[in-house]
């Protein structure tokens, strides 16, 4: 019975024994089905294409939340939060992850630590319509640190997770309400002269104070028109400077006095400048060779009193081809006359007004004939004015409709004998058309645009020109008025280039 029993113990002892010395041995890691096996490191981070310029985003409230499966689809990375560096771009901070293949599958923007102001699109989903890259992407991760760009987009108020290929629920909703800024309604406007410019671009510098004193600038190229400017809800106070044509228009408002439906107008007044002369070259064998001259001569009102036309004769000489004398009736214009370089009376132009002081007719006498013009405009959603013009010298008549937008003739048909003639369409610039400002108004109101022309375009049906210009081409001083025109005309109806201009202007 003992020699048994003392077998049994010598045997317990000996499993033991083995069991003693494994456990002094390191076990081996058994990777996980489908997983890759890690070897050496790499480090990624991700760069956002996004413009934060002016928004109250910094790195200390800004973090990007990340989702990053393996080439088996396993998760690696879950909902991880990366800090980012704002300095002009949108940069993550560095992720290491073994080398190797994997998918970005979700990407988020999150303000605060809670609330998502900024979400990468996964594919078929309605906001990644428009991307060329949406998620789930594939990047891979080397020896070599890398950076990988994503496409994010706003979720604006009213915007779902779904709406961007996410579960429901996957991240916060009421995006408006949880904006940290508020967008403001801002607007460049000028006044030069007697004419309202609200339609131009320019340069905004927004200064905000928060609630401690501290102060920050940000830079804003305000479009024509109305523009949504981001600003902090949490501010204290904020001053608004606009830079347009040499003049520079401030207003400093208390955050209770800001709010998302006033427009803020600003731009400032100055007077308008006076064009003194233009001299007209023409381009021959590559050099451009002087044509004619203007000059122009203002009353000590201010007021637009005599034209001087100079051309060149057969010797290259400048003479005085016509010369124009202006009469007014206080402020109003009411007669031009017209002489040659031998002061005899070739013609004269009268002008009559309505109450507004729009001119509503116009008789020119030129070469033994009466041409009467009568304007009659047109308001509301298509503002215009029709032209009709007699003759006394025909029987036919001619009109022009008119069509205006941003204070500019946008197109010009014109009806001979009831019957379509042409059609011009004109396109504009924002710069300043310095004929407007000389209140000198002719037979086809061509004066009497804001901006000038860039681009004409004719349709012609019955009556067509012999050459045309096609091609404009602006050089501006720092106040908006052109210093130089060059223009290029072609011949009709081939369309063919026929010759080059250039217009210096004085001031």
């Amino acid at each position: 019975m003992k020699s048994v029993l003392s077998k049994q113990l010598a045997y317990v002892f000996f499993i033991f024994t083995v069991l003693a010395s494994c456990s002094k041995q390191p076990l081996e890691q058994i990777p996980t089905p489908g997983e890759p096996v890690p070897t050496t490191s790499g480090v990624v981070s991700f760069s956002v294409n996004q413009d934060l310029n002016g928004a109250p985003y910094h790195s200390s409230n800004l973090t990007a939340v990340v989702t990053i499966v393996n080439k088996q689809n396993t998760t690696v990375v879950n909902e991880k939060t990366l800090t980012l560096t704002l300095n002009g771009s949108i940069k993550s901070e560095s992720l290491s992850l073994p080398q190797g293949t994997y998918k970005l599958t979700q990407f988020r923007l999150v303000y605060g630590g809670m609330n998502t102001h900024f979400a990468a699109p996964i594919a078929g989903s309605a906001k990644a319509a428009n991307l060329q890259k949406p998620l789930a992407f594939e990047f891979t991760v080397s020896a070599a640190s890398s950076v990988v760009p994503v496409d994010v987009l706003k979720v604006s108020a009213g915007e779902g997770p779904q709406q961007f290929g996410y579960p429901a629920g996957s991240f916060d909703s009421h995006q408006e309400e949880n904006n940290p800024y508020m967008n403001v309604k801002i607007k460049a406007s000028m006044q030069i002269g007697d004419v309202l410019y609200d339609s131009i671009p320019a340069a905004l510098t927004v200064t905000t104070w928060n609630q401690q004193g501290e102060m920050s600038t940000s830079y804003v190229s305000l479009k024509a028109g109305i523009n949504q400017v981001p600003l902090p809800k949490a501010a204290k106070k904020f001053k608004f400077l606009v830079s347009k044509w040499g003049t520079n228009d401030e207003m400093t408002l208390d955050r209770a006095q800001v709010d998302t439906v006033t427009v803020y107008s600003l731009g400032g007044s100055k007077a308008a400048k006076k064009l003194k002369s233009e001299l007209t070259y023409a381009l021959d064998n590559g050099r451009f060779v002087a044509e004619s001259k203007i000059d122009y001569a203002y009353d000590i009102q201010g007021r637009l009193f005599r034209v001087y036309h100079y051309k060149r004769d057969a010797a290259n000489r400048p003479y005085l081809s016509l010369a124009e004398n202006f009469q007014y009736n206080g402020n109003r214009l009411e007669k031009i006359s017209r002489l040659n370089g031998k002061s005899e009376t070739v013609g004269s132009t009268e002008f009559a007004y309505d109450q507004q002081g729009k001119v509503i007719k116009m008789i020119q006498e030129e070469d033994s004939r009466q041409i009467t013009a009568t304007v009659t405009y047109h308001y509301g959603p298509l503002p215009g004015a029709s032209i009709h013009y007699t003759y006394s010298d025909q029987t036919y008549t001619v009109d022009h409709a008119l069509l205006f937008s941003g204070g500019n003739t946008s197109s010009d048909t014109q009806y001979v004998a009831g019957d379509l003639s042409q059609t011009t369409y004109y396109e504009y610039d924002g710069g300043i058309n310095p004929y407007l400002h000389m209140a000198w108004p002719d037979l086809s109101l061509s004066r009497m645009t804001k901006n000038n022309v860039v681009k004409q375009t004719g349709h012609f049906y019955t009556h067509m020109p012999q050459v045309e210009p096609y091609d404009f081409s602006y050089t501006y001083d720092a106040d908006g008025y052109p210093k130089e025109l060059v223009k290029k005309w072609r011949a009709l109806p081939g369309r063919q280039y026929t010759k080059t201009t250039k217009t210096v202007f004085e001031y």
